[in-house]
């Protein structure tokens, strides 16, 4: 069965989500924005009845991994075998992959494949890759960059005369969040800029255990809220906010917040710091004195941002019901 069509509007269904993913995330978090494409993703392959800078260091996942690597073997479809009869672009047969851990802390970003593909002619093709399990799950749609903060895949590639290569990228830390086990299927189509189906392909991949990859390497376990008063005139001069945070490598971690009560802000704090793995505690501090003069009771929600060198996760945090009065007016 060819999945030419499900694959098409696929991607189009995903563009047109796109702009409503950004409820997930702020500014610097384009990375996040693809967990709801994922979940869209999954919703429109049931649809469609498809089974559910630092130098780079290129490390092999383990020894069955390497021996993968060599020249495997793609199976491909009556399409690829009718871009070939035309003589155009063809996929030559002939893929690689290994893990890419770009900042050498031990965890992978990226799983890379390579395929190679060649042309007759220059040409700028339309390039799909999907990672799927065994189960036919989707698990990331693949991009030609490795940039974790695009709003969606680079998918658009030029091609020249000749036997060349497509490096494609799939997020490590949707293979995480997955944790399904391999062997990974990716399945490859290009198209032309009117979206008509040039070639495609498919080809297992072993990629290790899910966990080796890299997602946001700070874990929020659980979030406090305290008054700090650090003289002796009544009322907090600050409204602290404690999270109690796991690292699962060494990082700078950037934390931002907002407080609001109800509609209206009501000051903002934010810090860096660099952290150790293991468990560890951030305070985030907020004047008191803005909350004091709003006159504005609590409970107040603060909304939270965190940042690490690669990923940004949001969180909101609702504190106890402060009275405004509670805190010092200077």
């Amino acid at each position: 069965m060819t999945t030419t069509g499900p694959i098409k509007l696929l991607v189009a269904m995903l563009y047109a989500l796109q702009p409503a993913s950004r409820s997930l995330i702020s500014p610097a978090t384009d990375r996040l924005r693809f967990l709801p494409l994922h979940v869209a993703a999954l919703v429109m392959l049931a649809a469609c009845g498809l089974p559910g800078a630092p130098t780079q260091r290129a490390v092999e996942i383990t020894q069955p991994v390497q021996a993968a690597q060599a020249n495997v073997q793609p199976t491909q479809t009556s399409e690829t075998q009718g871009a070939a009869a035309a003589g155009m672009i063809t996929f030559t047969g002939t893929t690689s992959h290994h893990a890419d851990d770009a900042d050498g802390n031990g965890l992978f970003e990226y799983l890379r494949v390579d395929v190679e593909v060649s042309a007759t002619q220059a040409s700028t093709v339309g390039v799909t890759a999907l990672l799927t399990t065994a189960n036919g799950d989707l698990i990331a749609m693949g991009s030609l960059t490795p940039d974790a903060n695009r709003s969606a895949p680079l998918t658009i590639a030029d091609l020249t005369p000749g036997i060349q290569k497509l490096t494609i990228y799939f997020s490590g830390a949707d293979i995480r969040a997955l944790g399904a086990a391999d062997p990974y299927t990716v399945s490859l189509e290009l198209t032309d800029l009117a979206g008509s189906t040039i070639a495609s392909t498919s080809f297992p991949v072993p990629a290790g255990e899910p966990q080796t990859f890299q997602g946001a390497l700070v874990e929020i376990e659980s979030i406090a809220d305290q008054g700090i008063s650090t003289d002796a005139t009544p009322g907090f001069e600050q409204l602290r906010v404690t999270l109690n945070v796991k690292l699962l490598a060494a990082t700078t971690v950037s934390l931002d917040g907002q407080v609001f009560g109800g509609d209206t802000a009501l000051g903002t704090a934010e810090k860096t710091v660099q952290l150790a793995a293991g468990s560890q505690r951030l305070d985030l501090d907020f004047a008191g004195e803005a909350l004091a003069r709003s006159r504005i009771d609590g409970p107040y929600t603060v909304y939270l941002t965190v940042r690490d060198a690669t990923y940004t996760s949001s969180t909101e945090h609702t504190t106890a019901a402060y009275r405004a009065d509670d805190f010092q007016r200077r």
